[in-house]
């Protein structure tokens, strides 16, 4: 059986309640679902306070993975009034309807979006990006002389039980099976190459969650492996010496959004919160942390951080990879459990 690093429920405890208790309402303050780890940190550092400073208000936390914001929300009586989650997990709350639509014409950055950055369905508005993300092949320098070039490179014996890659129960974990799927000339409707594949790919561990990742690499578990270019980051300016690539497939890619749930009492300061989070600042400042491809065009970024971009120095949003989040959700549980059974075991 394949190691998983997984948190303390499965997706489907995650989302019929487990650990979904929220703390009670207090009109005083101003609720956000966030995330831990280096985002968390980031939005914290470059949203929140600066949130709090300007409009003199005090901001509680909520820091989960996206399917438990998303699991809070189904329950409904929740307090929070912003919720970020990921690209997937986001068409998954809009199918559910859970979210409020949101009218662009109340936020003043709404000119300087990309086009990639709103997200609509049925003529409504749901959801606004904070920032574009990738995962590309990662790999450390002192185990590894030569650069990996493909996803197939995971494959190499050299390599053997020494890689590690998203498992399904993260954001970024079908993506990657989708892309892997694809290298190997995969067809679109089903994962069946992906899964006898990655059946063969020796593993140190499969990882839930970018932090656990982090941590594989930390403790020389894994030395190559599918991971976030923010975490690659985070290592390298740690003093480990990890280089992070983006394969000739291409990247794969998502991206953290900011929603507004139906039950938010407070649906101005919601709008004031999600303007200054892709204002040109917050949004150059973000990418700045955790080499996210910011959504505000007038974000100004130095050359050598337009090299660490997702997409690369010259590229754009058009480059990366990213999946059609309401078509895969559609097969989401059908793949998950197939991968867990055939690939994990």
């Amino acid at each position: 059986m394949k190691r998983i690093l997984i948190g303390l429920c499965s997706l489907t405890l995650l989302l019929s309640g487990c650990g979904l208790v929220s703390q009670s309402s207090d009109d005083s303050v101003f609720t956000i679902a966030t995330y831990g780890g280096s985002y968390g940190d980031s939005i914290r550092e470059r949203v929140i306070k600066p949130f709090e400073e300007k409009y003199d208000v005090k901001v509680r936390e909520e820091m989960a993975v996206s399917n438990v914001t998303l699991g809070k929300l189904m329950q409904g009586g929740s307090d929070i009034d912003v919720a970020f989650m990921d690209g997937g997990v986001s068409e998954h709350a809009e199918s559910m309807n859970v979210l409020e639509p949101i009218d662009t014409s109340k936020l003043s950055n709404a000119d300087s979006l990309i086009d990639e950055a709103v997200y609509e369905k049925d003529g409504k508005k749901f959801a606004i990006s904070a920032g574009f993300y990738a995962v590309g092949l990662t790999y450390n320098t002192e185990k590894i002389d030569t650069p990996p070039k493909s996803w197939k490179d995971l494959w190499k014996p050299e390599y053997a039980n020494k890689v590690t890659a998203p498992s399904v129960s993260n954001a970024m974990g079908l993506p990657f099976v989708l892309g892997i799927n694809q290298a190997f000339g995969g067809e679109a409707n089903n994962i069946d190459t992906a899964v006898k594949e990655l059946g063969k790919l020796k593993v140190a561990s499969y990882f839930d969650t970018a932090g656990a990742g982090e941590n594989l690499f930390q403790g020389d578990e894994a030395t190559i492996g599918a991971a976030y270019a923010s975490s690659a980051a985070a290592l390298k300016k740690g003093g480990k010496p990890i280089e992070y690539v983006t394969p000739e497939e291409g990247a794969i890619a998502g991206d953290i959004r900011l929603h507004i749930p139906k039950t938010s009492s407070k649906t101005d300061l919601a709008y004031k919160f999600i303007d200054l989070a892709i204002s040109a600042q917050a949004q150059q400042e973000m990418s700045a942390d955790l080499l996210n491809a910011p959504v505000n065009k007038k974000a100004e970024l130095s050359e050598s951080l337009k090299a660490q971009m997702p997409y690369g120095k010259d590229g754009s949003i058009a480059d990366l990879n990213i999946p059609d989040w309401f078509a895969l959700n559609e097969n989401r549980q059908k793949w998950t459990i197939e991968f867990n059974q055939e690939v994990i075991g």
